[in-house]
């Protein structure tokens, strides 16, 4: 692919044109590549059943794929993009260790944060998620400003590990 442009003038009572062309195969490449990277990542991120958000933290306001309200049972756009309304979903005892493990990411103590936590489903049961963040965007002054992280539904894996202690307790019996 090319691009070319031409352009008329008149010099000395002479016309002329110039003409300007430029090989695009470069940027048509690169575009491809990106493409097809971004394919990629959203087929496996689909695939695994992971969802992502972005957290503008000044603003209190969450980005969300679809795939985080949907584990949830919720359509895209329900919950909402604020803080509030996604921490108003977690369970009551979950709520203090989420905010430990993110306030020591932000302190810096550690590289990212991540826990489990319960959150309520549209249908008023209790769903597991294991989130995992870290900042990626801080002001002059260290204050975290932007996070990005993944959500992913591991309801099934808690039910399985409580089937798992109760044949153990059984067994020992």
């Amino acid at each position: 692919p090319a691009e070319m442009s031409i352009s008329s003038f008149v010099d000395s009572g002479v016309p002329m044109q110039t003409v300007f062309v430029r090989d695009l195969s470069e940027q048509a490449a690169l575009k491809k590549s990106i493409r097809l990277a971004e394919e990629r990542l959203r087929i496996t991120l689909e695939s695994a059943g992971v969802g992502t958000f972005d957290w503008d933290i000044a603003a209190g306001r969450l980005t969300n794929d679809e795939r985080c309200a949907t584990m949830l049972f919720y359509e895209p756009g329900d919950i909402g993009a604020s803080v509030e309304a996604w921490t108003a979903l977690i369970y009551p005892d979950d709520r203090a260790i989420g905010m430990q493990a993110v306030n020591a990411h932000f302190k810096g103590e550690t590289d990212r944060y991540f826990y489990q936590k319960r959150m309520r489903a549209k249908d008023r049961s209790w769903r597991w998620l294991h989130e995992t963040g870290r900042v990626v965007e801080r002001d002059a002054a260290g204050k975290p400003l932007r996070a990005l992280g993944v959500l992913v539904a591991v309801t099934d894996m808690k039910r399985a590990q409580e089937e798992l202690r109760k044949t153990a307790r059984r067994l020992s019996l």
